[in-house]
């Protein structure tokens, strides 16, 4: 796995990035998976994240539509993980930096998501 010193703090709520998980392999070609994720909140040490996929299931909170493709929102992929995961950010065709609306319908439906699962841990 390739390391990156990543700046915490350009790593804002918002920003798309590429997360490679340690031993998240695809099933058919055997490669390691690339996850896009949606940072959440950053730290020194660590960024909270969604994390979405390609494939539908039964546990999918909502979806959503992101460079002609439905990415998949499950509670069960907002983690938290260690800078050293991020592989990239995602960039635009102007090579900047995608910074997605904190005010946005992703994020309202986060929040929503995040409120709904941590009722269901307290009951």
């Amino acid at each position: 796995m390739q390391k990156h010193n990543w700046d915490w703090k350009k790593l804002q709520k918002g920003r798309g990035i590429k997360v490679q998980i340690p031993n998240d392999i695809d099933k058919e070609t055997g490669k390691q998976k690339y996850r896009p994720a949606i940072v959440i909140k950053s730290y020194p040490s660590h960024v909270k994240v969604q994390l979405m996929t390609t494939e539908p299931s039964g546990h999918d909170y909502f979806k959503i539509k992101i460079d002609n493709q439905i990415q998949y929102i499950r509670p069960i992929y907002y983690r938290t993980i260690p800078l050293e995961w991020i592989n990239r950010i995602w960039r635009d065709n102007f090579n900047k930096p995608i910074q997605l609306d904190k005010n946005s319908t992703l994020f309202t439906k986060i929040q929503e998501m995040e409120i709904k699962e941590n009722l269901n841990l307290n009951y």
